[in-house]
């Protein structure tokens, strides 16, 4: 990896986490943060419990801010932050299509019924005609 940190792209920081693995996260927290992960197994442990995707976004978006202290507390909260928007996104998705899926068995019920209530009016329509 000849590139500075700086000319580095996104891409290429998502290329060589994937190429040489998730023990690079370090290397990229400590370029874009300005220090090192002060404690590496609640930082790993992160990545396990919320994905690579959200601590990759919460450290882009942590390196932005003006921070005092130790950084990592505030990449965890941003990153189990955006997990948590994505889980409450797809818990109101499961809810919508179950929503829809009610409506489509009250449909249906409904449909059974009047198409019952069809036949036993033209039946009795026919007996009446005789």
């Amino acid at each position: 990896m000849d590139e500075s940190i700086e000319s580095k792209s996104l891409a290429a920081w998502r290329h060589e986490i994937k190429v040489i693995g998730p023990r690079h996260y370090l290397v990229m927290y400590e370029a874009f943060m300005g220090t090192r992960v002060s404690n590496i197994p609640v930082f790993m442990r992160a990545r396990t419990n919320y994905g690579d995707w959200y601590l990759f976004e919460a450290i882009l978006k942590s390196s932005t801010q003006k921070l005092t202290g130790d950084p990592l507390a505030y990449v965890l909260k941003v990153a189990s932050s955006l997990w948590k928007e994505d889980q409450l996104a797809e818990d109101a998705k499961d809810k919508e299509k179950e929503l829809v899926e009610q409506s489509l068995n009250k449909t249906k019920q409904e449909n059974l019924l009047l198409n019952r209530r069809l036949k036993i009016a033209q039946k009795n329509k026919r007996k009446l005609d005789r």
